[in-house]
């Protein structure tokens, strides 16, 4: 206020109608003041929330009953799925890395193996050291770059006689996004399909912002038939599906299948 201070004053957000569960307190404000303050939550599940605005109260001067004003202050705020540790997920981890790389010689940065050399081979690509060791020329090989490239497939439908509650496909958005944080933690690039929107997400972090957002939003769907989905061939693919859904996707056409929550 302009002229006289303010005492008591409680604050707290309205998020998707409901008051948030933690408050902020002012014990007094000065006239012509400011003063902020912040509070700690945890979301109980990923997605959209709406903030609709603040609810201000205070109980001064007596404390018989509570003065309340409403402010609007829309804003939206999105929350990223959960990521857990490879130790944590119920998954051979270990074991998808070996499927997923499938090493070729090509023009990439990753040590692939030795041949001999050829008439035409560049020259700086020869291992000195093993050909003094042999007395004849051998030559460093190196992967193909796309070699280090798994496929995500989230899938959406499931069996409408085997219900998915909110917390189960929750789960299962976990389980997706740890599986590509755990490859591209490891210099995989992941090729991420959800809503069958596939997006790139690569090692030094681009296309990861998207990625999580489009597995924050992701909704399931019982209603709507499951297709199976165009897969990039050459790649090992990794299928994330509601209970009863592989059959319909083509569970064959995947490196390893989860299926359930």
């Amino acid at each position: 206020k302009r002229r006289l201070p303010s005492y008591s004053v409680q604050i707290e957000d309205v998020i998707d109608g409901r008051p948030a569960p933690k408050k902020c307190y002012f014990l007094k404000v000065p006239a012509g003041r400011e003063q902020q303050t912040s509070y700690r939550s945890v979301m109980a599940r990923r997605g959209a929330y709406t903030f609709e605005g603040l609810r201000i109260g205070t109980r001064f001067p007596f404390g018989f009953f509570v003065k309340r004003r409403r402010v609007d202050a829309p804003d939206t705020l999105l929350v990223y799925p959960e990521i857990l540790s490879v130790a944590a997920l119920p998954l051979p981890a270990q074991d998808l890395l070996g499927a997923a790389h499938r090493p070729k010689r090509g023009q990439g940065r990753e040590f692939h193996g030795l041949r001999a050399w050829r008439a035409g081979d560049d020259a700086r690509d020869i291992h000195w050291t093993r050909s003094a060791r042999i007395n004849r020329l051998v030559l460093r090989e190196y992967e193909h770059d796309g070699a280090r490239q798994v496929g995500l497939y989230l899938a959406r439908h499931h069996d409408p006689a085997q219900p998915l509650d909110e917390a189960a496909g929750d789960r299962l958005v976990t389980l997706a996004a740890s599986l590509m944080t755990h490859f591209t933690g490891r210099g995989f690039d992941v090729s991420l399909v959800v809503d069958g929107q596939p997006l790139t997400v690569r090692p030094d972090g681009r296309g990861r912002r998207p990625a999580l957002r489009a597995l924050a939003v992701a909704h399931f769907d019982g209603a709507a038939p499951a297709r199976p989905p165009a897969l990039t061939p050459g790649m090992a693919w990794v299928l994330v599906a509601p209970p009863g859904a592989s059959a319909a996707l083509g569970r064959g056409r995947f490196a390893h299948v989860f299926e359930g929550a």
